[in-house]
């Protein structure tokens, strides 16, 4: 197995903060297009990352990679 296996970060106070700003994007309506352009941007240079690392296995994957990146968020709003 992977070495980034096995022994995940703890991403408890990641996750509290990404919620604190998504809440905050949420309740005012300046901050939520800057929080949404920044949650695509991540999305779409994960995906990227995703992609050159699956083709360079010579694998491809089923799903669009970005489909893939918005699975795996957690849900909000």
């Amino acid at each position: 197995m992977p070495e980034i296996f096995e022994n995940p970060p703890d991403d408890r106070l990641w996750h509290l903060v990404h919620a604190e700003f998504a809440l905050l994007a949420m309740r005012d309506p300046e901050v939520a297009p800057r929080f949404l352009a920044s949650t695509e941007t991540a999305q779409r240079e994960l995906a990227a990352l995703l992609d050159t690392t699956v083709r360079s296995l010579g694998l491809r994957f089923v799903l669009d990679p970005a489909d893939l990146t918005r699975l795996t968020e957690p849900l909000e709003g």
